[in-house]
């Protein structure tokens, strides 16, 4: 998976899975070291239909800006 930030990125998020949508797992805790592309090894131990990205702590006064997220392997069907 691929996070691309804009200039308010965070200094903490936790990557979460899910596979209904409701019920979600964090499979990581991220502290990139600035803003712009991180790189974040999602297990393949499951299969998951959801994946989302929290902002635990901002890098700026102002909220979260995510330009793309990008999320690579076999599709869930």
């Amino acid at each position: 998976m691929t996070v691309t930030w804009e200039s308010a990125c965070a200094t903490e998020c936790t990557v979460r899975t899910s596979t209904d949508g409701v019920t979600w797992k964090t499979v990581s805790t991220q502290r990139p070291d600035g803003c712009g592309n991180d790189v974040v090894r999602l297990p393949g131990d499951e299969v998951v239909s959801h994946v989302r990205v929290q902002g635990v702590e901002r890098k700026t006064t102002w909220c979260y800006s995510i330009h793309e997220l990008g999320i690579l392997g076999t599709p869930v069907s």
